[in-house]
């Protein structure tokens, strides 16, 4: 962007973010388009997640897919982990490309960004892209702050030391979480412990990260 469109940029991104705000969508979009079209990748990153769900526009993976990627270019880390799971599933007209998507997710990991840590942490965990690591994958999970029960499932040492796949830890975590609930039972307690079912945390379209995903319109 140059220097001169800084301060027109910015002014369009705040009228926006106040009309989005209010819920309304349908005079936000001229002003992102117009903010986008100068270069902000936060209006870029918003374009995205909004042809994305659907959200104020007819949903369009392939434009989604555009936007992400000008703004995953000027680094946006919510753009990045949003085009990397594109590569990972092949949507937006993108070729499945676990590599791209990696690179992708480490550098958003690499920011901050508590998704990209937390999937990034999954990889590892798997060999998804990238070798199995069990101390990588819990540390990755801890610093997202997202699933603080999976890192301590795999820190600890009754834990097998390797899964066969994503299924077979979501039946492990789900046989802890009935034995949890068993042993509460058992003992006349009121409630029982927090565990969670992990499917949510490996599907990017789940609920649990569709109700997060307000935050990454107003990531800078």
């Amino acid at each position: 962007m140059a220097p001169a469109q800084q301060p027109e940029a910015e002014q369009l991104w705040q009228r926006a973010v106040v009309l989005l705000d209010r819920d309304n969508p349908r005079d936000a979009m001229p002003l992102l388009y117009r903010c986008a079209l100068m270069g902000d990748r936060r209006a870029e990153a918003t374009l995205g997640i909004r042809f994305q769900d659907g959200d104020g526009v007819k949903a369009d993976d392939i434009a989604a897919a555009y936007w992400f990627g000008l703004a995953a270019a000027q680094g946006h880390r919510a753009a990045q982990y949003a085009l990397g799971g594109m590569y990972l599933e092949g949507e937006g007209g993108l070729p499945k490309d676990l590599g791209k998507a990696t690179v992708l997710l480490t550098k958003s990991a690499n920011q901050g960004f508590d998704k990209a840590q937390l999937a990034l942490g999954i990889s590892y965990e798997f060999g998804d892209g990238v070798p199995r690591d069990r101390a990588k994958a819990i540390a990755l999970i801890r610093q997202s702050g997202l699933a603080n029960e999976i890192a301590s499932v795999l820190a600890n040492p009754a834990t097998p030391r390797s899964f066969a796949s994503q299924n077979a830890f979501s039946a492990y975590l789900n046989s802890l979480r009935n034995a949890r609930i068993a042993s509460s039972w058992a003992q006349s307690r009121a409630t029982v412990g927090p565990w969670s079912p992990s499917d949510p945390y490996f599907n990017r379209n789940s609920g649990y990260w569709q109700n997060r995903r307000h935050q990454e319109s107003l990531e800078k």
